[in-house]
């Protein structure tokens, strides 16, 4: 692993980085630095010598995971929810992009993706946005500086460590404040903002790389030699923007993941020059994968029936996977709802209340949900005491190959008159295209040069922060350790895995659906959800 890193073009690297770390004194101390990059929507097919070849080097050189999972609904601040917590949503309470918070809005959902709506939601529910601890308040209590950097949403941003107004590390995200002061707490801002020029506005622009440009620029200059963190997260809005703007596999897709690329090569002469490469881990993982969306469904419309009026639930939307909330829980028009569902051809698998308690021996969970011909939220980690929705169900999606040669298409949401879709991407389905994310590990305290097909996921990588930092938290995190990517740890071909599909079915069989876990120990991932 310590073979020297490719440096891709490293003359417009150091015309770029302007000299990044040269006039800067490497640090003396030999603590380890622990760095997570969330690359927004990264499919792990994109990590070629061609496209990527500083962190196709860096994959060869470290741990790469080939059976990944991202949470469902595989949307961005579902999973920001579940990396920073180390728990699924069922236990964070984050169900959505979009989700139903009464006490905000009785009539409707609510987007995660303001900042502010959610600082709302952390007050009314008195520190209890998230309903699980997270890694900013267990680092913060065992003195370790935890520092966010974000050029995404600042919702997303925020949900990485939403108790930083508290004083437990640091978010920097460009689009803080109006794009006036960037990071929290506000005085970082204000040194940002000396240092550095003003942040892009993004104002729905064709590429953001000009908004990681900028945070990545404030990582090499600001936060590695001046904060001296012991754990970063850093999420690169991009390739997610030029995907969902142009589709997978597209000139503008290309762009920008070669422009992360060159990130990861300036982090890592970055981490020379300030002498902290020996002593560095890097983990490198994506929220979710991509698909093409090609039909839009107006689900409100769809619905509209004698017996069903769409003022009797609310949608909270995830794109390709819905979540529907029924007034006053109603068990009766829960059916109703379920079967008018099933009857169409564009439905994927659904999921409802738990049968029972009850399981057979055999089973880590009771699979089956509380309807004929429906799963429990449950088998998906989605069964929150208080927020789990009502219904939830995934639209149709195939394994088809688009223009381009990437695989996997879906069916989405929309709130306009249906239609077919050209030239856009999306996630959010129980899909291998959505679901199966980018994991890497490199660095001091991981094995070198091999590959893990043991299943693993986004939930996994805080316990195994925790785990470098020799930290025993007393979470039960739902996810594990991945000790068989560390270097004392036991041999990744020894690790016992096994598959399980179960499937469901109505009694006249007119509706059939079938989904696939992966499991290793007593943790089990979802690898996809559909309709037979």
């Amino acid at each position: 692993m310590r073979n020297k890193i490719f440096i891709w073009l490293i003359l417009v690297i150091f015309r770029y980085s302007n000299g990044i770390g040269q006039h800067i004194s490497p640090q003396s101390d030999s603590k380890v630095i622990n760095i997570v990059l969330i690359m927004d929507g990264l499919r792990p097919d994109a990590v070629t010598h061609e496209n990527m070849p500083n962190l196709f080097q860096l994959q060869n050189e470290g741990v790469k995971f080939t059976n990944s999972h991202a949470v469902i609904p595989t949307v961005t601040r579902v999973n920001s929810s579940s990396l920073a917590s180390g728990y699924y949503s069922g236990s964070h309470g984050i169900m959505s992009n979009s989700i139903f918070f009464d006490k905000i809005n009785s009539k409707g959902s609510i987007s995660t993706g303001n900042y502010r709506v959610m600082q709302k939601m952390d007050s009314i529910t008195n520190g209890n946005l998230l309903t699980v601890k997270s890694i900013g308040e267990i680092l913060h209590q065992y003195n370790k500086k935890y520092v966010v950097l974000s050029s995404g949403s600042t919702g997303s941003a925020y949900l990485l460590n939403h108790h930083v107004n508290k004083g437990y590390g640091y978010v920097i995200n460009p689009e803080f404040d109006n794009g006036n002061n960037p990071a929290i707490p506000y005085k970082i801002g204000v040194e940002i903002n000396k240092q550095f020029e003003k942040p892009p506005v993004k104002n729905g622009d064709a590429s953001y790389n000009t908004s990681v440009d900028w945070v990545e620029n404030v990582l090499y200059k600001y936060v590695l030699p001046k904060l001296k963190p012991d754990v970063i997260y850093n999420w690169f809005t991009e390739p997610d923007h030029s995907q969902h703007r142009f589709g997978t596999g597209s000139k503008e897709y290309y762009q920008a993941i070669k422009n992360n690329d060159k990130h990861v090569g300036l982090l890592l002469q970055t981490l020379k020059n300030l002498g902290l490469y020996e002593n560095a881990n890097i983990i490198v993982t994506s929220d979710h994968g991509m698909n093409d969306e090609t039909q839009s469904i107006n689900l409100e419309e769809s619905l509209r029936s004698d017996d069903i009026n769409p003022d009797d639930f609310v949608i909270a939307s995830s794109g390709e996977t819905i979540l529907l909330y029924v007034k006053e829980r109603d068990k009766e028009k829960i059916k109703k709802i379920v079967k008018n569902l099933q009857s169409k051809n564009w439905i994927g698998a659904i999921f409802t209340d738990v049968l029972s308690s009850k399981k057979d021996k055999e089973d880590f969970v009771n699979p089956y949900g509380s309807i004929e011909g429906t799963f429990s939220l449950d088998l998906i980690h989605a069964n929150h005491p208080q927020r789990k929705p009502d219904i939830l169900f995934n639209y149709r999606w195939t394994s088809k190959i688009n223009k381009n040669g990437i695989s996997g298409t879906s069916y989405r949401n929309t709130n306009d008159k249906p239609k077919n879709i050209e030239n856009r991407g999306g996630h959010g389905n129980i899909s291998p295209a959505s679901i199966n994310n980018t994991l890497i590990a490199w660095g001091k305290n991981f094995k070198s040069g091999i590959v893990i097909n043991n299943p693993s996921g986004i939930v996994d990588i805080t316990p195994t922060i925790l785990e470098l930092l020799n930290i025993e938290s007393d979470n039960k995190f739902d996810g594990r350790v991945i000790k068989e990517a560390l270097i004392n740890g036991p041999d990744h071909q020894k690790v016992l895995t096994e598959l399980k599909t179960y499937h469901v079915s109505t009694k006249n069989n007119k509706y059939q659906a079938a989904i696939q876990i992966s499991k290793t120990g007593n943790f089990w991932y979802v690898d996809k959800a559909w309709r037979k």
